[in-house]
């Protein structure tokens, strides 16, 4: 008999449909949600002259740096060629079909220089190939409902995600991403992982979401929220790491 046809992004117009054919997350609205991000502890060496360079550059920042919309997106994808395009065309018939203007911002993002404290950070954590870029949000600036695929790489993401094979994309590849917060949490910032809402973070704390599980992130409040995220190959160590809150 005949093995039935593995689907691949190919078959689908939609990322969430074929995240939801992946299977890495339930989509049962009425389940209890467990384990959908983990603290994995805090950053306590100083990091102030980089809060510093951004806070001092807010307006550069604002004006200047990639914003995330789905225009810029599509614009930075068209760079990589026509199959680039091809894997990002679900994501983007989600976003128009949901409503999101072209030219709305998401959040405002540059990789870090590479001398930058958060390699060392990444290292420690057990990355390897690491790649950390700084993420801005402006107030009235939201990070629509989405599941990272890793893929096509672009100036965003470590060279890891280069050459992805077709019947690979979408799957677990060993590709971790997270976060670190930069600055405590303020009123009207929120993160949220499946069903669950990250609020009151503090200065330093280090927040990971399994691959797979479906995120947004929104700022109503009234000041940037800043952090840094870090995308890189996970180790044996970072696995450890995991089950162990901690400082870094």
């Amino acid at each position: 008999m005949q093995e039935p046809k593995t689907k691949t992004w190919k078959d689908f117009d939609s990322r969430e449909e074929f995240f939801r054919y992946l299977g890495y997350y339930h989509y049962d609205k009425n389940c209890v949600e467990e384990n959908s991000y983990v603290i994995m502890g805090r950053v306590t060496e100083n990091f102030d002259s980089e809060v510093a360079y951004l806070k001092e550059n807010i307006e550069t920042i604002k004006n200047s740096w990639n914003d995330q919309s789905p225009a810029a997106v599509a614009k930075s994808v068209k760079e990589l060629g026509p199959r680039a395009e091809a894997v990002m065309q679900a994501q983007s018939n989600d976003k128009k079909r949901a409503g999101y203007k072209d030219d709305a911002p998401m959040y405002r993002t540059s990789n870090t220089e590479p001398t930058s404290i958060f390699y060392k950070i990444a290292e420690k954590i057990g990355l390897t190939y690491p790649l950390a870029r700084w993420h801005v949000q402006f107030p009235g600036e939201l990070t629509f409902w989405h599941v990272d695929i890793f893929n096509p790489a672009h100036k965003f993401l470590p060279p890891i995600a280069h050459n992805i094979p077709d019947e690979k994309v979408g799957h677990d590849n060993d590709i971790r991403r997270l976060m670190i917060a930069l600055e405590d949490w303020d009123w009207g910032h929120v993160m949220m992982f499946g069903k669950s809402t990250y609020v009151q973070w503090k200065k330093g704390d280090i927040v990971y979401w399994p691959y797979g599980t479906p995120h947004a992130m929104a700022n109503c409040g009234l000041t940037p929220r800043m952090s840094v995220s870090i995308t890189g190959m996970q180790t044996e160590l970072f696995k450890e790491n995991l089950k162990n809150k901690q400082n870094y």
